[in-house]
């Protein structure tokens, strides 16, 4: 049903680009979503993904910057050169420069992240339970490579 016609729109690069994220102690989600032409925003694509052990023993600041992180990274052929939103419940990263931190704690997911042109806007977590439900059934193994979800 996430996957039918009804519920996922096709990509289109002319709308806006909105990112719902969320972490947990199972994984990470995502849900990429575009303002339709009636002014609703409708989801284009999903992704989950599972924390591995080191993972799981980070503070919750971390894991959320490294759900944007992935969403980002998952579908950067949508987004490089473009301005997004990322839609969080996190409520610390709403007011903290993301791009701007060099502290040991965000280490490399500030360094990628600056590469790009968002803006992080908080949600109450109510409204985020697409992400919710994806970082609490993650799909991808965090050790999975690439590669090995191109063989067939």
């Amino acid at each position: 049903m996430l996957c039918s016609q009804l519920v996922l729109e096709i990509f289109d690069r002319d709308l806006p680009i909105k990112i719902y994220t969320d972490a947990s102690l199972q994984g990470i989600g995502a849900v990429l979503k575009q303002t339709q032409e009636d002014g609703k925003d409708k989801p284009v694509a999903y992704f989950s993904k599972k924390l591995n052990e080191t993972q799981k023993r980070k503070k919750a600041i971390y894991l959320e910057c490294l759900a944007i992180k992935e969403a980002i990274k998952y579908w950067q052929h949508w987004l490089i050169g473009r301005y997004f939103e990322i839609h969080s419940d996190h409520k610390p990263l709403e007011n903290m420069n993301i791009k701007a931190r060099t502290d040991e704690e965000l280490g490399d997911l500030t360094h990628y992240l600056s590469q790009y042109d968002f803006k992080i806007i908080y949600i109450p977590g109510k409204d985020n339970t697409e992400a919710d439900c994806l970082s609490r059934n993650p799909v991808l193994e965090s050790n999975i490579e690439e590669e090995d979800l191109l063989k067939t």
